[in-house]
């Protein structure tokens, strides 16, 4: 396919999920009921956190992050904030605010701390393939909303390598000391870390997909990602003191959703609190190319 037929074909996309994204906002209510789902055209399925035979689904833009990776980064860092007396602590729980967002932004900014925001050497999340930016930037915008008294809002934006990066490549069968500059290609996998003032049960929030189909629209109009054809987005949900995490990619039909079962965070379990820093750090995967059509 030529470069004027790839990018007729993003616009096209981009054209067609501007209008659900419009619908998702005029709905009324915090969550999504399966006539709704159903109206939308989006394809509800389960992600397990756990069976590697069921995080081996096709097709997948992920790989969680090894648990022995996790453990090693983790105990460094906290050995070297313990160290300058910086170590984050546990949030408690808030029992003067009865607030689902404040809960949950309390959990958020400890894993936030944690994962260093990607901007400094000895963060954990530098060691990935993944950055995070807060706010607003030229193409990703900060989003919320209010109405009814509920509330939600997006703390963060992680996103793949977000240009090519080019470094010295030693070849084989050469001469010693000679090289050729190898491009490594940019993904076009993005994700949002989103807080929920509403309690999470097992219908997708209509943030959820507002948030996913903004991020998604985002990466198509960027230049640079018109060799892909399918743009994945994660969004890892934070409602009180309870996350789970949320796959979404339009095919070209209709939009695909996977979703977790929650994490409890309501005591600092150890267990979980590593399960979600593997997903949050997981390896961009999967042919997103015009290829893969």
């Amino acid at each position: 396919m030529d470069k004027n037929s790839r990018y007729r074909t993003i616009k096209e996309n981009y054209n067609q999920l501007g209008p659900l994204k419009a619908s998702l906002q005029q709905l009324p209510g915090t969550h999504l009921s399966k006539a709704d789902l159903a109206e939308l055209g989006i394809q509800l399925m389960q992600l397990s956190l756990y069976s590697k035979k069921a995080i081996g689904f096709e097709p997948r833009f992920c790989t969680p992050l090894s648990a022995n990776k996790v453990d090693s980064l983790l105990q460094n860092f906290m050995n070297d904030r313990e160290s300058r007396g910086s170590k984050p602590d546990w949030p408690l729980p808030v029992p003067d605010i009865d607030s689902y967002f404040y809960e949950g932004l309390g959990i958020v900014s400890w894993f936030e701390k944690v994962l260093g925001c990607g901007y400094f050497p000895d963060s954990m999340l530098s060691s990935t393939e993944w950055m995070q930016q807060h706010g607003s930037t030229r193409q990703h915008r900060y989003l919320y909303e209010d109405f009814e008294g509920h509330h939600w809002a997006t703390e963060a934006v992680l996103h793949a390598l977000p240009q090519a990066k080019r470094w010295r490549d030693p070849q084989p069968n050469a001469p010693e000391g000679e090289y050729r500059d190898t491009t490594k290609p940019k993904k076009p996998h993005i994700a949002s870390i989103l807080i929920e003032d509403s309690v999470g049960d097992h219908r997708i929030f209509r943030s959820e997909m507002i948030v996913a189909l903004a991020r998604m629209r985002e990466q198509m109009r960027i230049r640079e990602n018109q060799d892909h054809y399918i743009f994945p987005v994660f969004v890892y949900t934070f409602s009180g003191r309870r996350a789970r995490v949320v796959q979404v990619h339009f095919n070209g039909t209709c939009l695909v959703v996977r979703l977790t079962k929650w994490m409890d965070f309501e005591e600092e379990n150890t267990n979980n609190i590593r399960l979600m820093l593997r997903w949050m750090m997981n390896t961009p995967i999967g042919d997103t190319s015009f290829h893969s059509l």
